[in-house]
Order: C-alpha cells, then structure tokens, then sequence
C-alpha cells in the first residue's frame, strides 16, 4: 500500500467552497479532500448545490479554496448549467475571490480545459483520479493561488 504525505502545510482552520449538486458524490469527495489536506485539523466545507449559491458565498466569505465539481454532460442535459455557463462562474468567481478554483470533472468537451485554464482554474482533475493525483492536484493550485 502506497503511503502518501501526512498532511499539506496548511494553516489550522481551512475553509473550502464547495459547489456541488450531487449529494453522494460530495460526501466522497468532501472526505477525500479532508483526507488529503489534514488529517488532525479537516477543513470547514461550505457546500453549495447551485450556481448562484457558489457565487453568493464567494462574495460573503473568505474561502482559502474553491473546489467545483462540474459534470457538465448530465448538466447539458437537464439545463441546469452549460459549458458557458461554467466558464462564466469560473470568471466571476476569478474576479470576486481570490481563492485557488480546482476543476473536477467526469466529461467536458475538447478545449473546454484549455478554456477553463484561460478563465483562472489553478488544477483541472478528471474522474476517475487517484488520492496522489487529487492531493499534487490541490497542493499545486495552494501554490498557485499564494502566489
């Protein structure tokens, strides 16, 4: 078994966005990330399910990260939120907060990576990924973003 890092050099208390609309999927992820970021001192998550919501709480509160986690296939889909739309978020999200933005997804079109980098996500992590991946992933956009 592959033993990683105990923890990223992070201060005590870290606060982390998190836009998600799928409750199980956030429950796995959300423990993942504690998991990867620190052990003895687990982040404070603020969950939020929808767009406008994300950028509310971004414009409220201080956040040391934005995790968004966009499966923009079944959001095609159901209208709930397009490939511009996301990009759209991204930006504002770049304009009002100065927190890191890592980008998870399981499907997204050619190019809308590259897109996505333009709009200022710091770390894009595609599904599946492995705990080393999600963690390099995290502590580089924590660079990036202190930067």
């Amino acid at each position: 078994m592959k033993r990683f890092p105990r923890s990223l050099p992070i201060k005590k208390e870290m606060a982390v966005l998190f836009g998600i609309n799928d409750t199980v999927i956030q429950k796995a992820i959300s423990h993942v990330i504690a998991h990867v970021l620190d052990k003895e001192h687990p982040p404070k998550f603020s969950i939020k399910q929808h767009e406008a919501d994300v950028r509310e709480a971004a414009l409220l509160y201080d956040f040391d990260l934005i995790f968004l986690y966009v499966n923009l296939l079944s959001y095609e889909g159901n209208g709930m939120i397009r490939f511009d739309q996301a990009l759209k978020l991204i930006r504002e999200l770049k304009q009002t907060h100065p927190a890191p933005i890592v980008l998870m997804s399981s499907f997204y079109p050619r190019g809308f990576a590259t897109a996505a980098e333009q709009a200022g996500v710091e770390a894009i992590l595609g599904a599946p990924f492995t705990l080393e991946n999600l963690r390099e992933q995290i502590s580089g956009a924590l660079e990036r973003g202190n930067n």
